[in-house]
């Protein structure tokens, strides 16, 4: 689960620092994704199917009780792609390969 904050901000410093990386540690291990819907994250969870997203956390138990094993075996299924992604690095390549382009004033676009 990644949630950015309790209601009273308690854990918002310590949120910002670590959301990114149980993110990205989360899909490279192939599990899938709880969170916060308004978030961006929540936003990209959505969009690619790689977890449940809610509105507060007393949604949760209902969320999770409402995926069953063939749900979540089709959870685990479409995060595959993106967790070998991760794995091998190809988003800090690309990443990288842009920065050279980028000084180099060889970005095509």
């Amino acid at each position: 689960m990644i949630w950015d904050a309790d209601r009273y901000d308690h854990f918002a410093d310590y949120s910002k620092l670590c959301m990114s990386h149980k993110f990205s540690l989360y899909l490279s291990l192939g599990l899938p994704i709880v969170t916060y819907a308004d978030s961006a994250i929540g936003q990209y969870v959505k969009d690619n199917g790689l977890g449940l997203v809610v509105d507060s956390l007393q949604a949760l138990p209902a969320a999770l009780a409402a995926v069953d094993e063939a749900q979540y075996a089709a959870l685990v299924d479409r995060i595959k792609p993106f967790s070998d992604l991760i794995r091998h690095g190809r988003h800090n390549q690309l990443a990288a390969l842009q920065a050279v382009l980028a000084v180099s004033h060889a970005l095509p676009f």
